[in-house]
Protein backbone atom coordinates (compact mmCIF):
# COMPACT_ATOMS: atom_id res chain seq x y z
CA UNK A 1 0.00 0.00 0.00
CA UNK A 2 2.91 2.36 0.80
CA UNK A 3 4.33 1.62 -2.64
CA UNK A 4 1.07 2.75 -4.26
CA UNK A 5 1.40 5.98 -2.30
CA UNK A 6 5.01 6.40 -3.44
CA UNK A 7 3.92 5.96 -7.05
CA UNK A 8 1.26 8.64 -6.64
CA UNK A 9 3.75 11.06 -5.06
CA UNK A 10 6.68 10.45 -7.43
CA UNK A 11 7.19 12.79 -10.37
CA UNK A 12 6.75 11.20 -13.83
CA UNK A 13 10.41 11.67 -14.74
CA UNK A 14 11.50 9.69 -11.65
CA UNK A 15 9.10 6.77 -12.17
CA UNK A 16 11.36 4.60 -14.41
CA UNK A 17 13.98 4.55 -11.63
CA UNK A 18 11.40 3.62 -8.99
CA UNK A 19 9.94 0.89 -11.17
CA UNK A 20 13.31 -0.65 -12.06
CA UNK A 21 14.20 -0.76 -8.34
CA UNK A 22 11.08 -2.55 -7.15
CA UNK A 23 9.70 -4.40 -10.19
CA UNK A 24 11.26 -7.79 -9.38
CA UNK A 25 10.04 -7.77 -5.78
CA UNK A 26 6.52 -6.71 -6.75
CA UNK A 27 6.34 -9.18 -9.62
CA UNK A 28 7.45 -12.07 -7.43
CA UNK A 29 4.82 -11.15 -4.82
CA UNK A 30 2.05 -11.84 -7.35
CA UNK A 31 2.12 -15.47 -6.23
CA UNK A 32 1.69 -14.57 -2.55
CA UNK A 33 -1.14 -16.50 -0.95
CA UNK A 34 -2.44 -13.38 0.81
CA UNK A 35 -5.28 -11.95 -1.25
CA UNK A 36 -4.58 -8.35 -0.22
CA UNK A 37 -0.89 -8.41 -1.18
CA UNK A 38 -1.72 -10.28 -4.40
CA UNK A 39 -4.27 -7.62 -5.39
CA UNK A 40 -1.96 -4.71 -4.49
CA UNK A 41 0.86 -6.18 -6.58
CA UNK A 42 -1.39 -6.55 -9.61
CA UNK A 43 -2.57 -2.98 -9.05
CA UNK A 44 1.04 -1.77 -9.06
CA UNK A 45 1.81 -3.71 -12.25
CA UNK A 46 -1.09 -1.90 -13.92
CA UNK A 47 -0.32 1.52 -12.44
CA UNK A 48 3.30 1.32 -13.60
CA UNK A 49 2.23 0.36 -17.11
CA UNK A 50 -0.16 3.33 -17.24
CA UNK A 51 2.53 5.70 -15.97
CA UNK A 52 5.15 4.52 -18.46
CA UNK A 53 2.67 4.88 -21.34
CA UNK A 54 1.80 8.39 -20.15
CA UNK A 55 5.51 9.28 -19.93
CA UNK A 56 6.84 7.64 -23.11
CA UNK A 57 3.75 7.29 -25.32
CA UNK A 58 4.35 3.53 -25.46
CA UNK A 59 4.88 0.54 -23.15
CA UNK A 60 8.09 -0.82 -24.68
CA UNK A 61 10.40 0.12 -21.78
CA UNK A 62 8.13 -1.53 -19.23
CA UNK A 63 7.66 -4.71 -21.26
CA UNK A 64 11.43 -5.06 -21.69
CA UNK A 65 11.88 -4.54 -17.95
CA UNK A 66 9.39 -7.29 -17.12
CA UNK A 67 10.97 -9.59 -19.71
CA UNK A 68 14.22 -9.44 -17.74
CA UNK A 69 12.46 -11.52 -15.10
CA UNK A 70 12.29 -14.45 -17.53
CA UNK A 71 16.11 -14.67 -17.41
CA UNK A 72 16.07 -15.36 -13.69
CA UNK A 73 17.11 -18.77 -12.29
CA UNK A 74 14.09 -18.49 -10.00
CA UNK A 75 11.19 -20.56 -11.35
CA UNK A 76 8.68 -18.44 -9.46
CA UNK A 77 10.05 -15.14 -10.78
CA UNK A 78 9.89 -16.47 -14.36
CA UNK A 79 6.34 -17.67 -13.76
CA UNK A 80 5.23 -14.36 -12.21
CA UNK A 81 6.98 -12.31 -14.90
CA UNK A 82 4.98 -14.12 -17.59
CA UNK A 83 1.76 -13.54 -15.66
CA UNK A 84 2.59 -9.84 -15.29
CA UNK A 85 3.48 -9.60 -18.99
CA UNK A 86 0.16 -11.18 -19.91
CA UNK A 87 -1.66 -8.54 -17.86
CA UNK A 88 0.28 -5.69 -19.46
CA UNK A 89 -0.04 -7.13 -22.97
CA UNK A 90 -3.82 -7.47 -22.74
CA UNK A 91 -4.29 -3.93 -21.42
CA UNK A 92 -1.65 -2.13 -23.51
CA UNK A 93 -1.16 -4.13 -26.70
CA UNK A 94 -1.87 -1.01 -28.75
CA UNK A 95 1.05 0.78 -27.03
CA UNK A 96 3.61 -1.97 -27.67
CA UNK A 97 5.68 -1.72 -30.86
CA UNK A 98 5.66 -4.58 -33.37
CA UNK A 99 9.32 -5.40 -32.71
CA UNK A 100 8.89 -5.58 -28.95
CA UNK A 101 5.63 -7.54 -29.30
CA UNK A 102 7.38 -10.06 -31.56
CA UNK A 103 10.27 -10.46 -29.10
CA UNK A 104 7.84 -10.78 -26.21
CA UNK A 105 5.66 -13.49 -27.74
CA UNK A 106 8.65 -15.44 -29.07
CA UNK A 107 10.45 -15.29 -25.71
CA UNK A 108 7.36 -16.41 -23.80
CA UNK A 109 6.62 -19.22 -26.26
CA UNK A 110 10.15 -20.55 -25.85
CA UNK A 111 9.60 -20.85 -22.10
CA UNK A 112 7.09 -23.64 -22.73
CA UNK A 113 10.06 -25.95 -23.27
CA UNK A 114 11.12 -25.55 -19.63
CA UNK A 115 10.77 -28.54 -17.32
CA UNK A 116 8.89 -26.64 -14.63
CA UNK A 117 5.11 -27.02 -14.65
CA UNK A 118 4.32 -23.56 -13.19
CA UNK A 119 6.21 -21.88 -16.03
CA UNK A 120 4.50 -23.95 -18.72
CA UNK A 121 1.10 -23.18 -17.22
CA UNK A 122 1.81 -19.45 -17.20
CA UNK A 123 2.91 -19.67 -20.85
CA UNK A 124 -0.35 -21.43 -21.69
CA UNK A 125 -2.30 -18.60 -20.08
CA UNK A 126 -0.27 -15.94 -21.90
CA UNK A 127 -0.75 -17.55 -25.31
CA UNK A 128 -4.49 -17.94 -24.73
CA UNK A 129 -4.73 -14.21 -24.03
CA UNK A 130 -2.47 -13.31 -26.97
CA UNK A 131 -4.74 -15.29 -29.30
CA UNK A 132 -7.74 -13.46 -27.87
CA UNK A 133 -6.12 -10.03 -28.36
CA UNK A 134 -5.42 -10.98 -31.99
CA UNK A 135 -9.16 -10.85 -32.65
CA UNK A 136 -9.45 -7.16 -31.82
CA UNK A 137 -6.12 -5.67 -32.86
CA UNK A 138 -4.71 -6.39 -36.37
CA UNK A 139 -1.11 -5.40 -35.46
CA UNK A 140 -1.26 -7.80 -32.51
CA UNK A 141 -2.47 -10.52 -34.87
CA UNK A 142 0.43 -9.81 -37.24
CA UNK A 143 2.92 -9.93 -34.35
CA UNK A 144 1.48 -13.24 -33.17
CA UNK A 145 1.45 -14.68 -36.69
CA UNK A 146 5.16 -13.93 -37.07
CA UNK A 147 5.72 -15.91 -33.86
CA UNK A 148 3.57 -18.90 -34.84
CA UNK A 149 6.58 -21.14 -35.60
CA UNK A 150 7.94 -20.60 -32.08
CA UNK A 151 4.48 -21.14 -30.59
CA UNK A 152 3.90 -24.38 -32.51
CA UNK A 153 7.40 -25.61 -31.62
CA UNK A 154 6.56 -25.06 -27.96
CA UNK A 155 3.19 -26.81 -28.19
CA UNK A 156 4.72 -29.79 -30.01
CA UNK A 157 7.50 -29.98 -27.41
CA UNK A 158 4.82 -29.99 -24.74
CA UNK A 159 2.93 -32.83 -26.43
CA UNK A 160 6.12 -34.86 -26.86
CA UNK A 161 7.16 -34.61 -23.23
CA UNK A 162 3.86 -34.66 -21.36
CA UNK A 163 1.34 -37.47 -21.77
CA UNK A 164 -1.28 -36.33 -19.25
CA UNK A 165 -4.80 -35.76 -20.53
CA UNK A 166 -4.87 -32.23 -19.10
CA UNK A 167 -1.79 -31.27 -21.11
CA UNK A 168 -3.36 -32.52 -24.34
CA UNK A 169 -6.53 -30.60 -23.51
CA UNK A 170 -4.58 -27.36 -23.02
CA UNK A 171 -2.62 -27.97 -26.22
CA UNK A 172 -5.87 -28.63 -28.08
CA UNK A 173 -7.32 -25.32 -26.86
CA UNK A 174 -4.26 -23.43 -28.13
CA UNK A 175 -4.27 -25.20 -31.50
CA UNK A 176 -8.00 -24.66 -31.89
CA UNK A 177 -7.68 -20.94 -31.22
CA UNK A 178 -4.70 -20.67 -33.56
CA UNK A 179 -6.75 -22.32 -36.32
CA UNK A 180 -9.58 -19.84 -35.73
CA UNK A 181 -7.22 -16.88 -35.97
CA UNK A 182 -4.88 -17.95 -38.77
CA UNK A 183 -6.56 -20.81 -40.60
CA UNK A 184 -6.14 -24.56 -40.58
CA UNK A 185 -3.69 -24.72 -43.49
CA UNK A 186 -1.36 -22.13 -41.94
CA UNK A 187 -1.22 -23.94 -38.59
CA UNK A 188 -0.80 -27.33 -40.25
CA UNK A 189 2.06 -25.99 -42.37
CA UNK A 190 3.94 -24.84 -39.26
CA UNK A 191 3.45 -28.11 -37.39
CA UNK A 192 6.15 -30.83 -37.55
CA UNK A 193 5.11 -33.92 -39.47
CA UNK A 194 5.00 -36.03 -36.32
CA UNK A 195 2.24 -33.86 -34.84
CA UNK A 196 0.19 -33.00 -37.93
CA UNK A 197 -2.15 -35.82 -36.96
CA UNK A 198 -2.99 -33.94 -33.76
CA UNK A 199 -3.78 -30.73 -35.68
CA UNK A 200 -5.99 -32.69 -38.11
CA UNK A 201 -7.80 -34.21 -35.14
CA UNK A 202 -8.44 -30.75 -33.64
CA UNK A 203 -9.76 -29.46 -36.97
CA UNK A 204 -12.02 -32.49 -37.35
CA UNK A 205 -13.45 -31.89 -33.89
CA UNK A 206 -14.07 -28.23 -34.77
CA UNK A 207 -15.91 -29.20 -37.94
CA UNK A 208 -18.07 -31.72 -36.09
CA UNK A 209 -18.94 -29.15 -33.41
CA UNK A 210 -20.01 -26.59 -36.02
CA UNK A 211 -22.49 -28.95 -37.68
Amino acid sequence: VKMVGICNDTSPSEMPGVISTFVSEVTLSIRDSGARLHDVCFLLIRIWADQIVALNGNCDYYVKLLMEGMKSPSVHLVQCSIIALATVYVEHYAEISDVVAHNLITSVAQQIQRDEGPIRNSVFGFLKLALKVAVYHPPAKQALESCLPACMDGIVFWLNHEKEGLVRTKARVLVERAIKRFGYEKVLELTPESKKKFVRYVEKQREMASR
